[in-house]
């Protein structure tokens, strides 16, 4: 810059391909040549706190695709306008082939561990809801109905992700089952192995299972408690939505 930026907003904002905006960096306001580092990986997929071993294994987050990206620059009124290509480092030794699949089953990994963690946060939220209300309920055979699925809510909570806080308890469920092979390919740059990406498919099916069942205790059950509960004077159970869980 040909001289310090002192008054007014400035940001530089980086977009992939798809006009996503991807990150959203500080850049320096001093005269002269500013540096901005970035950091191409995208933040760690979020996981259940509680589970020290998952949060051990994706601890870091996939590097963004080698390709364009715009950059814009945003300094008061003005707006500057640039592009950067991302690219591989030709020393891996990997064929673009292989480092497309590493990406695509690594990213696969990725989304699946936040659909479990979003789906267990759906899951124990409306429990947690669940047993609020059946405190303020007389009807036996009601509070019989909230007890039945609150017990399989748990029972799903308990399969979906570890629930010992002990990082050395050994305990795996499919969260972790995912989170082992995250961290083995986001390890290596090349091809994931065939054992990798048959497990991951088989394990993403046992998800979809988990979110049927879920959308359909959303969809049927819930209704029909929150009908019951609004006879009886109760605030119906709005459970969290995706939008609200990812801006959480």
């Amino acid at each position: 810059m040909h001289k310090r930026h002192v008054f007014g907003d400035m940001s530089l904002e980086i977009y992939n391909s798809d006009g996503e905006l991807v990150k959203n960096l500080s850049p320096g306001k001093n005269k002269g040549i500013n540096r901005v580092e970035w950091i191409v990986r995208k933040k760690p997929p979020k996981v259940k706190a509680s589970s020290p071993l998952l949060a051990f294994r994706t601890a870091f987050g996939p590097t963004f695709p080698p390709g364009d990206f715009k950059i814009l620059i945003k300094k008061g009124a003005n707006t500057y306008e640039s592009t950067i290509t991302l690219e591989v480092d030709p020393e891996t030794g990997h064929s673009k082939e292989d480092i497309d699949l590493q990406f695509a089953t690594l990213n696969k990994a990725y989304n699946l561990l936040e659909d479990i963690s979003f789906t267990d946060k759906q899951v124990t939220y409306l429990k947690e809801k669940l047993d609020k209300a059946m405190l303020q309920m007389n009807d036996s055979d009601l509070k019989q109905n909230f007890t039945t699925l609150s017990e399989k809510l748990e029972t799903m909570h308990k399969e979906l992700v570890a629930t010992s806080p002990h990082r050395l308890s050994g305990e795996r469920r499919l969260a972790e089952k995912i989170g082992d092979i995250y961290a083995g390919i986001i390890n290596y740059s090349g091809k994931p192995t065939d054992s990798q990406i048959e497990r991951l498919n088989l394990l993403e099916g046992i998800f979809l299972q988990y979110r049927t069942q879920v959308d359909l205790i959303l969809s049927d059950e819930l209704q029909k408690m929150n009908s019951e509960m609004k006879k009886l004077g109760l605030q119906e159970i709005i459970v969290i939505t995706r939008e609200e869980y990812d801006a959480s």
